[in-house]
Protein backbone atom coordinates (compact mmCIF):
# COMPACT_ATOMS: atom_id res chain seq x y z
CA UNK A 1 0.00 0.00 0.00
CA UNK A 2 1.52 3.65 -1.14
CA UNK A 3 0.66 6.36 1.24
CA UNK A 4 1.12 10.16 0.90
CA UNK A 5 1.94 11.84 3.78
CA UNK A 6 2.00 15.42 4.24
CA UNK A 7 3.23 18.03 7.05
CA UNK A 8 2.53 21.75 7.10
CA UNK A 9 1.99 22.11 11.07
CA UNK A 10 4.91 24.92 11.06
CA UNK A 11 6.98 26.22 9.15
CA UNK A 12 8.32 23.36 6.66
CA UNK A 13 6.44 21.97 4.10
CA UNK A 14 6.62 18.15 3.58
CA UNK A 15 6.02 15.41 1.52
CA UNK A 16 6.80 11.43 1.37
CA UNK A 17 5.65 8.54 -0.35
CA UNK A 18 5.77 5.20 2.43
CA UNK A 19 5.56 1.53 1.44
CA UNK A 20 3.20 -0.77 3.26
CA UNK A 21 4.10 1.05 5.79
CA UNK A 22 7.87 0.06 6.26
CA UNK A 23 9.70 1.82 3.77
CA UNK A 24 10.30 5.27 2.38
CA UNK A 25 10.01 5.44 -0.86
CA UNK A 26 10.43 9.38 -0.85
CA UNK A 27 10.88 12.28 1.58
CA UNK A 28 10.76 16.01 0.76
CA UNK A 29 10.86 19.32 3.01
CA UNK A 30 10.80 22.73 1.97
CA UNK A 31 12.56 25.26 4.24
CA UNK A 32 10.93 28.46 5.00
CA UNK A 33 14.39 29.60 6.82
CA UNK A 34 15.10 32.51 4.70
CA UNK A 35 11.29 33.82 4.79
CA UNK A 36 11.38 34.30 8.55
CA UNK A 37 14.94 34.61 9.31
CA UNK A 38 15.17 38.00 8.97
CA UNK A 39 12.26 38.55 11.47
CA UNK A 40 14.13 36.22 13.99
CA UNK A 41 11.44 33.40 14.66
CA UNK A 42 8.56 32.04 12.60
CA UNK A 43 5.95 34.83 11.50
CA UNK A 44 2.60 32.79 11.18
CA UNK A 45 0.84 34.62 8.43
CA UNK A 46 4.42 34.30 6.23
CA UNK A 47 4.43 30.38 7.20
CA UNK A 48 0.93 29.75 5.70
CA UNK A 49 1.49 31.56 2.68
CA UNK A 50 4.63 29.64 2.00
CA UNK A 51 2.90 26.50 2.51
CA UNK A 52 0.15 27.83 -0.23
CA UNK A 53 3.06 27.94 -2.45
CA UNK A 54 5.24 24.91 -2.02
CA UNK A 55 2.78 22.09 -0.92
CA UNK A 56 1.94 20.97 -4.35
CA UNK A 57 5.27 21.04 -5.95
CA UNK A 58 6.80 19.68 -2.86
CA UNK A 59 3.95 16.45 -3.28
CA UNK A 60 5.10 16.55 -7.00
CA UNK A 61 8.72 16.17 -6.25
CA UNK A 62 7.87 13.43 -3.45
CA UNK A 63 6.15 11.23 -6.59
CA UNK A 64 8.66 11.75 -9.07
CA UNK A 65 11.53 10.87 -6.61
CA UNK A 66 9.19 7.57 -5.21
CA UNK A 67 8.98 7.01 -9.25
CA UNK A 68 4.76 6.70 -8.68
CA UNK A 69 2.13 8.62 -10.07
CA UNK A 70 -0.36 10.63 -8.11
CA UNK A 71 -3.01 8.13 -8.66
CA UNK A 72 -0.84 5.11 -7.77
CA UNK A 73 -1.41 6.58 -3.78
CA UNK A 74 -3.91 4.65 -2.23
CA UNK A 75 -4.10 6.72 0.91
CA UNK A 76 -3.35 9.97 2.42
CA UNK A 77 -2.00 10.79 5.84
CA UNK A 78 -1.93 14.64 6.83
CA UNK A 79 -1.13 15.96 9.92
CA UNK A 80 -4.04 17.74 11.74
CA UNK A 81 -2.10 19.12 14.74
CA UNK A 82 -1.38 20.29 17.45
CA UNK A 83 0.56 23.22 15.64
CA UNK A 84 0.38 27.13 13.52
CA UNK A 85 -3.46 26.88 13.06
CA UNK A 86 -3.07 28.60 9.44
CA UNK A 87 -0.46 26.24 8.08
CA UNK A 88 -2.23 23.37 9.44
CA UNK A 89 -5.16 24.31 7.13
CA UNK A 90 -2.75 24.52 4.39
CA UNK A 91 -2.27 20.88 4.29
CA UNK A 92 -5.41 19.38 5.76
CA UNK A 93 -7.53 21.64 3.12
CA UNK A 94 -4.87 20.21 0.17
CA UNK A 95 -5.01 16.77 1.56
CA UNK A 96 -9.20 16.47 2.13
CA UNK A 97 -9.06 17.92 -1.46
CA UNK A 98 -6.50 15.54 -3.18
CA UNK A 99 -8.33 12.37 -1.11
CA UNK A 100 -11.45 13.29 -2.54
CA UNK A 101 -10.83 13.78 -6.01
CA UNK A 102 -8.82 10.19 -6.04
CA UNK A 103 -11.44 8.73 -3.70
CA UNK A 104 -9.48 7.18 -1.19
CA UNK A 105 -9.13 7.08 2.52
CA UNK A 106 -8.28 10.18 4.15
CA UNK A 107 -6.07 9.82 7.76
CA UNK A 108 -5.24 13.02 10.22
CA UNK A 109 -2.09 12.53 12.28
CA UNK A 110 -1.04 13.41 15.61
CA UNK A 111 2.08 15.28 15.21
CA UNK A 112 3.61 14.41 18.52
CA UNK A 113 2.24 10.77 17.66
CA UNK A 114 3.83 11.16 14.11
CA UNK A 115 7.42 11.88 15.85
CA UNK A 116 6.85 8.74 17.86
CA UNK A 117 6.10 6.27 14.92
CA UNK A 118 9.15 7.79 13.13
CA UNK A 119 11.36 5.94 15.31
CA UNK A 120 9.43 2.84 14.68
CA UNK A 121 9.40 3.45 11.10
CA UNK A 122 13.39 3.54 10.74
CA UNK A 123 13.52 1.05 13.06
CA UNK A 124 11.90 -1.39 11.23
CA UNK A 125 13.33 -0.26 8.13
CA UNK A 126 16.50 -0.58 9.63
CA UNK A 127 16.35 -4.24 10.70
CA UNK A 128 14.91 -4.84 7.42
CA UNK A 129 18.14 -4.03 5.63
CA UNK A 130 20.33 -5.87 7.93
CA UNK A 131 21.69 -3.08 10.14
CA UNK A 132 22.46 -4.63 14.03
CA UNK A 133 19.81 -2.41 15.42
CA UNK A 134 17.62 -3.32 18.69
CA UNK A 135 14.60 -4.14 17.51
CA UNK A 136 12.15 -1.54 19.06
CA UNK A 137 9.14 -3.22 21.59
CA UNK A 138 6.35 -2.13 23.09
CA UNK A 139 6.01 -0.90 25.98
CA UNK A 140 8.47 1.86 26.01
CA UNK A 141 9.24 5.84 27.05
CA UNK A 142 9.39 8.12 24.03
CA UNK A 143 11.27 11.36 24.76
CA UNK A 144 9.58 13.50 21.67
CA UNK A 145 11.87 17.11 21.34
CA UNK A 146 10.70 19.23 18.36
CA UNK A 147 11.25 23.30 17.59
CA UNK A 148 7.95 23.52 19.91
CA UNK A 149 7.18 20.20 22.04
CA UNK A 150 9.35 18.70 24.78
CA UNK A 151 7.21 15.82 26.37
CA UNK A 152 8.12 11.78 27.54
CA UNK A 153 5.25 9.20 26.90
CA UNK A 154 4.92 5.84 27.74
CA UNK A 155 3.63 4.13 24.78
CA UNK A 156 1.87 0.78 24.85
CA UNK A 157 0.58 -1.62 22.63
CA UNK A 158 -3.59 -1.57 22.84
CA UNK A 159 -4.01 -4.71 20.99
CA UNK A 160 -4.71 -6.30 17.73
CA UNK A 161 -8.30 -6.07 16.67
CA UNK A 162 -9.47 -8.27 14.05
CA UNK A 163 -8.32 -6.76 10.94
CA UNK A 164 -6.95 -4.19 11.79
CA UNK A 165 -3.29 -2.28 12.29
CA UNK A 166 -2.29 -2.29 16.36
CA UNK A 167 -3.82 -0.04 18.68
CA UNK A 168 -1.21 2.13 20.54
CA UNK A 169 -2.14 3.86 24.18
CA UNK A 170 -0.40 6.56 25.43
CA UNK A 171 -0.13 8.16 28.75
CA UNK A 172 2.10 11.68 29.08
CA UNK A 173 4.75 11.44 31.78
CA UNK A 174 6.10 14.83 31.78
CA UNK A 175 5.96 17.98 29.39
CA UNK A 176 7.24 21.06 28.97
CA UNK A 177 6.19 24.57 31.53
CA UNK A 178 7.03 26.91 29.71
CA UNK A 179 9.29 27.00 26.42
CA UNK A 180 10.50 23.99 25.05
CA UNK A 181 13.54 22.66 24.47
CA UNK A 182 14.43 23.94 20.43
CA UNK A 183 12.56 27.37 21.67
CA UNK A 184 15.16 27.54 24.39
CA UNK A 185 18.28 27.00 21.97
CA UNK A 186 16.77 29.58 19.36
CA UNK A 187 15.62 32.48 22.10
CA UNK A 188 19.18 32.13 23.50
CA UNK A 189 20.82 32.90 19.91
CA UNK A 190 18.82 35.63 19.39
CA UNK A 191 20.26 36.74 22.74
CA UNK A 192 23.34 36.49 21.35
CA UNK A 193 22.86 37.86 17.91
CA UNK A 194 23.54 34.35 16.49
CA UNK A 195 21.17 34.59 13.94
CA UNK A 196 17.87 32.35 13.40
CA UNK A 197 17.56 29.39 13.64
CA UNK A 198 20.62 29.37 16.27
CA UNK A 199 19.72 26.03 17.87
CA UNK A 200 22.31 24.34 15.50
CA UNK A 201 24.60 27.30 15.53
CA UNK A 202 24.86 26.93 19.18
CA UNK A 203 25.50 23.10 18.98
CA UNK A 204 28.02 24.00 16.90
CA UNK A 205 30.07 26.18 19.55
CA UNK A 206 29.09 24.31 22.47
CA UNK A 207 32.13 21.74 21.98
CA UNK A 208 34.56 24.84 21.59
CA UNK A 209 33.04 26.33 24.81
CA UNK A 210 33.81 26.74 28.44
CA UNK A 211 31.87 24.48 30.90
CA UNK A 212 32.82 26.11 33.73
CA UNK A 213 32.91 29.78 32.53
CA UNK A 214 29.33 30.23 34.06
CA UNK A 215 27.56 27.89 36.16
CA UNK A 216 23.21 28.31 35.39
CA UNK A 217 22.48 26.12 37.66
CA UNK A 218 20.14 22.62 37.19
CA UNK A 219 16.28 23.12 36.41
CA UNK A 220 14.48 21.40 39.39
CA UNK A 221 10.86 20.89 39.13
CA UNK A 222 8.37 20.92 42.12
CA UNK A 223 5.91 18.79 41.37
CA UNK A 224 6.52 15.89 38.55
CA UNK A 225 10.32 15.41 38.66
CA UNK A 226 9.35 14.53 35.09
CA UNK A 227 8.50 17.72 33.62
CA UNK A 228 10.93 20.05 31.88
CA UNK A 229 11.24 24.14 32.19
CA UNK A 230 13.33 26.10 29.90
CA UNK A 231 12.38 29.71 30.52
CA UNK A 232 14.39 30.25 33.43
CA UNK A 233 17.88 28.88 31.37
CA UNK A 234 17.01 31.74 29.30
CA UNK A 235 16.25 34.32 31.22
CA UNK A 236 19.61 33.84 32.91
CA UNK A 237 21.46 34.03 29.83
CA UNK A 238 19.42 37.33 29.20
CA UNK A 239 20.62 38.92 32.53
CA UNK A 240 24.31 37.08 31.95
CA UNK A 241 25.06 38.78 28.27
CA UNK A 242 23.53 42.04 29.35
CA UNK A 243 25.65 44.87 29.11
CA UNK A 244 28.29 42.94 27.41
CA UNK A 245 29.42 42.90 23.67
CA UNK A 246 27.84 39.52 23.93
CA UNK A 247 24.66 40.85 23.77
CA UNK A 248 25.38 43.02 20.37
CA UNK A 249 27.48 40.75 17.85
CA UNK A 250 28.15 36.96 17.64
CA UNK A 251 30.37 35.45 20.80
CA UNK A 252 32.88 34.55 17.86
CA UNK A 253 33.82 38.21 17.52
CA UNK A 254 33.96 39.30 21.19
CA UNK A 255 37.35 40.00 21.98
CA UNK A 256 38.45 37.61 24.66
CA UNK A 257 35.21 36.42 24.99
CA UNK A 258 35.04 32.44 26.07
CA UNK A 259 31.57 31.55 25.51
CA UNK A 260 30.11 28.88 28.25
CA UNK A 261 28.25 26.06 27.20
CA UNK A 262 24.72 27.12 27.44
CA UNK A 263 23.91 24.03 25.68
CA UNK A 264 24.55 21.94 28.90
CA UNK A 265 22.20 23.08 31.16
CA UNK A 266 19.49 22.24 28.08
CA UNK A 267 20.99 18.62 27.68
CA UNK A 268 21.31 18.19 31.26
CA UNK A 269 17.59 18.95 31.57
CA UNK A 270 16.45 15.87 28.59
CA UNK A 271 19.25 13.63 30.32
CA UNK A 272 17.86 14.22 33.58
CA UNK A 273 14.26 13.01 33.21
CA UNK A 274 15.09 9.53 31.23
CA UNK A 275 17.63 9.19 34.26
CA UNK A 276 15.02 9.58 36.74
CA UNK A 277 13.29 7.20 34.80
CA UNK A 278 15.45 4.51 36.05
CA UNK A 279 14.13 4.78 39.76
CA UNK A 280 10.73 4.68 38.73
CA UNK A 281 7.96 2.37 38.19
CA UNK A 282 9.08 2.29 34.58
CA UNK A 283 12.60 1.59 35.33
CA UNK A 284 11.98 -1.73 32.86
CA UNK A 285 10.74 -0.48 29.88
CA UNK A 286 12.55 0.17 27.20
CA UNK A 287 12.83 3.62 25.71
CA UNK A 288 13.27 5.32 22.36
CA UNK A 289 14.02 8.71 21.06
CA UNK A 290 12.73 11.04 18.40
CA UNK A 291 13.80 14.65 17.66
CA UNK A 292 13.76 17.38 14.99
CA UNK A 293 15.48 20.00 16.82
CA UNK A 294 18.34 18.29 18.98
CA UNK A 295 21.91 17.38 16.96
CA UNK A 296 23.06 15.72 20.07
CA UNK A 297 20.19 13.21 19.69
CA UNK A 298 21.07 12.18 16.14
CA UNK A 299 23.89 9.72 16.98
CA UNK A 300 23.28 5.53 16.70
CA UNK A 301 21.36 3.92 20.03
CA UNK A 302 24.31 2.64 21.58
CA UNK A 303 26.38 5.85 21.29
CA UNK A 304 22.86 7.70 22.78
CA UNK A 305 23.11 5.62 25.86
CA UNK A 306 26.64 5.75 26.60
CA UNK A 307 25.95 9.62 26.45
CA UNK A 308 22.80 9.65 28.46
CA UNK A 309 24.33 7.36 30.73
CA UNK A 310 27.89 8.09 31.14
CA UNK A 311 30.14 5.65 33.10
CA UNK A 312 27.10 3.06 33.55
CA UNK A 313 24.64 1.26 31.22
CA UNK A 314 21.16 1.94 31.92
CA UNK A 315 18.47 -1.09 33.44
CA UNK A 316 16.20 -0.23 30.47
CA UNK A 317 17.68 -0.93 26.83
CA UNK A 318 17.31 2.09 24.10
CA UNK A 319 15.47 0.56 21.33
CA UNK A 320 15.75 2.97 18.40
CA UNK A 321 16.10 6.92 17.13
CA UNK A 322 14.58 8.96 14.60
CA UNK A 323 15.84 12.22 13.27
CA UNK A 324 14.41 15.17 11.00
CA UNK A 325 16.14 13.59 7.73
CA UNK A 326 14.97 10.04 7.56
CA UNK A 327 16.45 7.94 4.68
CA UNK A 328 15.66 9.70 1.57
CA UNK A 329 15.26 12.31 2.65
CA UNK A 330 15.77 15.60 0.10
CA UNK A 331 15.83 18.97 0.27
CA UNK A 332 13.11 21.01 -1.99
CA UNK A 333 14.46 23.55 -4.08
CA UNK A 334 12.31 26.62 -3.90
CA UNK A 335 14.39 28.91 -6.52
CA UNK A 336 12.18 27.94 -9.67
CA UNK A 337 8.91 28.68 -7.70
CA UNK A 338 7.53 32.46 -8.95
CA UNK A 339 7.98 35.23 -5.65
CA UNK A 340 5.40 35.12 -3.08
CA UNK A 341 2.29 37.27 -4.13
CA UNK A 342 1.04 39.33 -2.20
CA UNK A 343 4.42 39.96 -0.80
CA UNK A 344 5.22 38.54 2.24
CA UNK A 345 6.04 40.86 4.61
CA UNK A 346 3.94 41.43 7.85
CA UNK A 347 1.90 44.36 8.69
Amino acid sequence: MLVLGIESSCDETAAAIVADGAKILSSVVASQIPTHEKYGGVVPELASREHLRKIEPVVDEACQRARVGIRDVEGVAVTEGPGLVGSLLVGLVYGKALALALAKPLVGVNHLEGHIHAVLLENKMARLTGDPVEEANLPSVSLVVSGGHTSLFLVEDGGHPANSHPVFNYKRLGHTRDDAAGEAFDKVAKLLALGYPGGPVIDQLAPWGDAEAVDFGRIKMKGNPLDFSFSGLKTAVFYRVRGTPLASRPSSDAPGAKPAKAPVQTNCALIARPRHLTSSPASKTPWSATSSSAPWLRRTPRELTRFLFPGELPAIPFCALASSKPPGHKDFDSSSLPPPYPPTTPR
